[in-house]
């Protein structure tokens, strides 16, 4: 039981994290793309169309896992 629950936390963690490095990466990549091109910025739309993939794949993991508990 107790390796579940530390299973649970390190999965949140890495979620999380993995969100962040995501987050930092498209906000970077955006940022330069917009400096290259320089279009009116739609920063924001942007980040999040390329954040869903990597959103679904983590919300997918995290569900087979979820029911174990």
């Amino acid at each position: 039981m107790n390796l579940l629950i530390n299973l649970h936390i390190n999965l949140l963690i890495n979620l999380l994290v993995n969100l962040l490095i995501n987050l930092l990466i498209n906000l970077l990549l955006n940022l330069l793309l917009n400096l290259l091109i320089n279009l009116p910025p739609k920063l924001f739309i942007n980040l999040i169309i390329s954040l869903l993939p990597n959103l679904l794949i983590n919300l997918r993991i995290y569900m087979t896992v979820l029911p174990t508990l």
